[in-house]
């Protein structure tokens, strides 16, 4: 029932793509006008020049639809701010967050893809955000996608009647700096291609289609439709909403600070697949419950979320303090599934608690996520993403898996409880005008002291120009089963562009 009803929705998806309801949005006012003359040619030019202009709200588009004085447009400007440097996990330049004014490259492709003869009276036309494409389609934070699309809505960074379009395209070349382990990974050089398409089809409905097109080097070229959303909610009138995706489930955190490079815990425990979402957001706090498609058999079977009856839970909760300066806060989540990668000895479930906890302040982010199994392991199922029998696809791309000859070991399959956590940093600098971004990261899974894995890493990315970015990433991993170990360690070079 489950399969037919996300076919369906996807089905829906595209067909919905060609409707719409309301006249299009004037994007101009006397007090845009008036703002963007507070900037020199220069100083528009140097904020054109920073690939990540995070320059939000549009504020013509807010002034138009609803008359704001000049203090609620310092709130929903520092609002919006917040909503994307949580969504993101980096900090924004103060240039960044001066700039209310948008003057991007965006706006020369919208200029063209402004053509009358193709409007009507419910269709506006096709648009490109870098902006919402970055937001939705970045390695570095992966479980709050829905949610974003409708806070993009609410902020006006997506106006209403339009089909947004956009990509991300992702280069990946591996060094290894040791023997790689008998059944170990051997990839040299893999890449990635995401697109898709979004809708913004009336007040209350937001849809988006995507698929990604990738090299692996153990199953050659793959092309696969990975990304469904049917949102029904409107931030602006309510803080209720709900939605039908194949996506990465809203549960935990799951948040990484490198280029690629997965941390253990969102190896091990971070969904993805088929699932039914039903949520209730402010500000300052975020709570929602999710049914899952826990059948491994299926295509829209949820990574890491395997159940005999082919269906699971999640509950998901987060509490956001926004610290006085606009895009510095903290968070604590906690959650459960009644679900997960792992299976008893008996076959039997296998459910996690999850408690996260983030802290950005200026330019430093930090991230911390620690996971507790609620019953005792007897080994990895066909729904984790390190089994070799998972066939739900490959949401974890750049991630480094462990060898087969430690999965058939009995890795993390003594019958014991497991246990995970993360710590990692990043610090945002702007070097000759650019974007440069160091991080480390450490994390660990444990059962016992003949059942762990531990990685550590380091590296950086630096904005090359508009939304490109170039990066470092070093990794290390050492796992042991009961009669194995083994150690990994990879220098890899990246390359991403979004557009």
């Amino acid at each position: 029932m489950f399969r037919k009803l996300v076919a369906l929705a996807s089905i829906f998806t595209i067909s919905t793509f060609c409707l719409a309801s309301a006249d299009q949005t004037n994007a101009q006012s006397e007090s845009s006008s008036s703002l963007n003359n507070n900037y020199s040619p220069e100083s528009i030019r140097k904020l054109e020049s920073n690939a990540f202009r995070r320059v939000f709200p549009n504020e013509a588009y807010i002034q138009d639809n609803v008359p704001l004085s000049s203090e609620q447009l310092e709130k929903a400007a520092q609002q919006a701010i917040q909503d994307l440097s949580v969504k993101e996990g980096e900090a924004l330049t103060d240039s960044e967050k001066r700039a209310l004014a948008k003057r991007t490259f965006d706006n020369k492709i919208n200029n063209a893809l402004n053509i009358n003869a193709i409007k009507t009276s419910f269709f506006n036309g096709f648009r490109v955000s870098e902006t919402f494409t970055h937001a939705m389609l970045n390695t570095q934070q992966d479980t709050g996608d829905p949610l974003f699309m409708l806070q993009a809505r609410q902020q006006g960074i997506l106006a209403d009647d339009y089909i947004y379009m956009g990509a991300k395209l992702a280069v990946i070349n591996w060094q290894r700096l040791n023997k790689a382990p008998l059944g170990g990974e051997t990839k040299l050089f893999t890449y990635s291609i995401e697109a898709y398409a979004a809708s913004t089809i009336s007040k209350w409905f937001s849809a988006l289609a995507g698929f990604t097109l990738y090299q692996d080097h153990r199953n050659g070229f793959n092309i696969t439709p990975n990304t469904i959303y049917l949102i029904l909610g409107n931030l602006s009138e309510s803080p209720f909403f709900g939605y039908v995706a194949n996506s990465t489930v809203m549960y935990g955190n799951f948040d990484i600070v490198s280029n690629y490079v997965p941390t253990l815990t969102r190896t091990y425990f971070m969904q993805s697949g088929g699932n039914i979402n039903l949520s209730y957001h402010t500000q300052d706090l975020h709570l929602n419950a999710v049914l899952l498609d826990a059948n491994p058999n299926s295509y829209f079977n949820v990574t890491n979320a395997g159940s005999k009856s082919g269906v699971g839970f999640a509950l998901n909760s987060k509490y956001i303090y926004q610290m006085e300066k606009a895009g510095d806060y903290q968070f604590l989540g906690l959650a459960y599934s009644n679900v997960s990668g792992f299976q008893t000895k008996n076959g039997g479930n296998v459910g996690t608690f999850d408690i996260n906890y983030g802290l950005a302040v200026s330019d430093i982010n930090f991230e911390a996520e620690a996971l507790i199994t609620d019953k005792g392991v007897g080994g990895i199922n066909n729904s984790s993403s390190v089994s070799p029998n998972n066939i739900a696809g490959v949401p974890f791309f750049g991630s480094v898996a462990p060898s087969a000859k430690l999965i058939y070991d009995g890795f993390l399959g003594s019958g014991a409880n497991v246990a995970s956590w993360s710590a990692q940093t990043s610090y945002t600098a702007t070097v000759f005008n650019r974007r440069v971004i160091p991080y480390v990261d450490y994390s660990q899974i444990l059962q016992n002291t003949k059942n762990y894995s531990y990685q550590y890493g380091a590296g950086f990315r630096v904005n090359v120009f508009y939304g490109s970015w170039l990066g470092l990433d070093y990794t290390n991993i050492n796992s042991r089963s009961s009669n194995f170990k083994e150690t990994q360690n990879y220098l890899s070079i990246n390359y991403t562009l979004y557009l």
